[in-house]
């Protein structure tokens, strides 16, 4: 095991509410406009705004990659001025609720630098409430947008450690209810 004694938040950022309008498909030839058929449902956020959400980079030009704040540390997104917040996991589980009232509909970024003495393969073993994208040493490694709660080792996703710091960071989108993220990272047996 690969120990990650703390990590630094950015959360809550409100994915936008989008209205559910149609676009047109055609007309008759009587002149009657026809809509593209949507389907309708209560939830206030359409599906493609948290996708939208979801896949857009608040960060600047050299996009999510790049960032390595620190504790304190203020980020613009959206506007709206956020500040980076330093927690400590529960045995690999980290709650992004915490703290908030309502973060449904939400999307938050959890950063953490870990040290190995060698170069050498390794598993993170990640479940996570809902979606998550995940950058190493600045290189996107997976991208799973999926509505569920997080459970231990929902996916195992493998990869190349360096010798000496690694930074890890996660986005965390979160559809509705529960917000959270639980994690072991392992070297990779040889």
């Amino acid at each position: 095991m690969v120990p990650i004694e703390q990590w630094l938040l950015l959360r809550p950022i409100k994915v936008s509410e989008l209205d559910f309008t149609s676009t047109v498909e055609g007309e008759t030839p009587a002149g009657t406009v026809v809509f593209k058929a949507i389907q309708v449902s209560d939830a206030k956020v359409s599906r493609a705004a948290q996708m939208n959400a979801f896949n857009s980079d608040w960060f600047t030009e050299t996009g999510a990659a790049s960032v390595q704040p620190r504790e304190g540390d203020k980020q613009m997104v959206d506007g709206i001025s956020l500040t980076w917040q330093r927690v400590k996991p529960d045995n690999g589980f980290v709650d992004l609720r915490n703290g908030f009232g309502n973060v449904d509909y939400t999307v938050g970024y959890a950063t953490a630098e870990f040290e190995v003495p060698v170069a050498g393969d390794a598993l993170l073993g990640i479940g996570s409430d809902d979606g998550r994208k995940i950058w190493l040493n600045g290189e996107m490694i997976h991208d799973k947008w999926i509505r569920r709660p997080s459970r231990i080792d929902d996916d195992i996703v493998p990869f190349h450690l360096k010798a000496g710091k690694n930074r890890i960071l996660l986005k965390i989108q979160n559809a509705a209810g529960d917000w959270s993220f639980l994690y072991r990272l392992r070297i990779a047996p040889h």
